[in-house]
């Protein structure tokens, strides 16, 4: 249940910072034909494309589901970001993917 109950308090930080903005966020799961992303954020003009991981090491295959559904988007004339939480420490990026560990969630404009 780690991995599900990472997922929920990351996708409850992200509505929490935002209402607290005074903004209404726009927050959805994304399940299709195969292709999961944990959290698909609007913010007016980029969807963000959100996983989160509570393990500490990054592997590729965290990016897979993003990628996929960004693809679809852009057809579709959608601008994106991606971004991935994970229980590591440091921030990064990978594979054009803003890696954030979770105690800096909140650094970010959701």
């Amino acid at each position: 249940m780690r991995g599900a109950i990472f997922e929920s308090w990351v996708a409850s930080e992200i509505f929490k910072a935002a209402t607290h903005r005074g903004v209404h966020p726009w927050m959805h799961h994304y399940r299709a034909a195969g292709t999961e992303v944990d959290l698909i954020v609007d913010t007016g003009s980029a969807l963000i494309l959100t996983e989160a991981r509570s393990g500490s090491t990054v592997t590729p295959r965290f990016f897979a589901g993003m990628r996929r559904l960004e693809g679809e988007l852009a057809k579709a004339g959608f601008a994106t970001e991606r971004r991935l939480v994970y229980g590591g420490d440091l921030r990064q990026s990978r594979m054009d993917t803003e890696v954030v560990p979770w105690s800096r969630l909140l650094e970010l404009a959701w």
